[in-house]
């Protein structure tokens, strides 16, 4: 009987053991496993590959930063400045990577066009549309609408955030395609200095407020003291950073971040549709979310 006992349970086991090895989320798992490989292989050249960086040679202060934080910041791959005109020559090249400004449109026609710096491999394919081209990865600037040029002071940092997301890619941490930037741990954040500057925060809150919810790590600033900030002068600061229409648009985007002054991390990225019920800026949501890991210090 014991040994009718044993047998039985033996069988039971590597059937169970069976049936788990051929499950179909298992199934499932192991085809995204070498999907996700696979695409990760596709791109494993890029550090020995050349980057084109394509300027518009408009004079623009767009141009200008842009071209400077390249300059001054990029260091992934070898990198050579390149026109429009050269670009449209060699945009089907699989051999070469391209970095630039691109302009987007909403999917339905309305609302405000926003400009992004965008990472985006050669296609045989590529036609006159950009989004013909793989995208690897892509950051907001600003929208249209949108002429207070305080994204500068953010691009040299734009540049380290898109290369730590292009590194992770490489690494096959991340896959591209997906367009969703790695972000650090917000149980981090309690130990940093948050600095959100005044206009960000989307719905009336006083000083007095934010400091008991973030444990007194907040504060509501000018951009003149967040751009000292990005240049140096306060260490374990987190800086906010808000690209959306001036004016609530239905099927906008309004993007939100927060990232480190010094690392040049991202801590928070989210976006949001604009309109009447969600303008543009952090929402309650949002806050509450960034609040949570100080709840435990209280």
């Amino acid at each position: 009987m014991r040994k009718y006992i044993i047998f039985t349970l033996a069988i039971l086991f590597s059937q169970l053991v069976s049936a788990q090895q051929n499950s179909p989320d298992l199934e499932i798992k192991k085809f995204e496993k070498a999907q996700n490989q696979s695409l990760n292989n596709h791109f494993e050249d890029i550090p020995e590959s050349l980057t084109y960086v394509v300027i518009n040679n408009d004079n623009s202060m767009s141009d200008l930063f842009f071209k400077d934080a390249v300059a001054q910041n990029w260091h992934i791959t070898e990198f050579e400045f390149c026109s429009q005109e050269k670009f449209q020559e060699i945009k089907c090249d699989t051999n070469y990577y391209f970095l630039l400004r691109a302009k987007r449109f909403p999917k339905n026609g309305k609302g405000p066009a926003y400009e992004s710096i965008s990472f985006v491999k050669g296609n045989n394919y590529v036609g006159n549309l950009l989004k013909e081209m793989p995208e690897l990865v892509s950051m907001p600037m600003f929208h249209e609408d949108d002429h207070s040029g305080r994204i500068y002071s953010y691009l040299p940092a734009y540049m380290e955030i898109m290369q730590n997301a292009i590194q992770r890619i490489v690494d096959g941490k991340s896959l591209p395609y997906r367009q969703i930037l790695h972000t650090e741990p917000l149980s981090e954040i309690t130990g940093k200095t948050i600095l959100f500057r005044e206009g960000d925060i989307s719905y009336p809150i006083s000083q007095k407020e934010l400091e008991i919810m973030f444990h007194g790590r907040v504060k509501i600033v000018s951009q003149d003291e967040i751009d000292n900030a990005i240049n140096g002068q306060y260490p374990d600061t987190l800086v906010s950073l808000v690209i959306g229409p001036d004016t609530p648009t239905k099927g906008a985007f309004c993007y939100k971040m927060l990232l480190d002054t010094q690392t040049k991390e991202l801590y928070y990225y989210k976006r949001h549709r604009s309109g009447s019920n969600k303008p543009t800026g952090f929402i309650k949501k949002d806050i509450k979310a960034l609040a949570k890991p100080f709840k435990k210090l209280r």
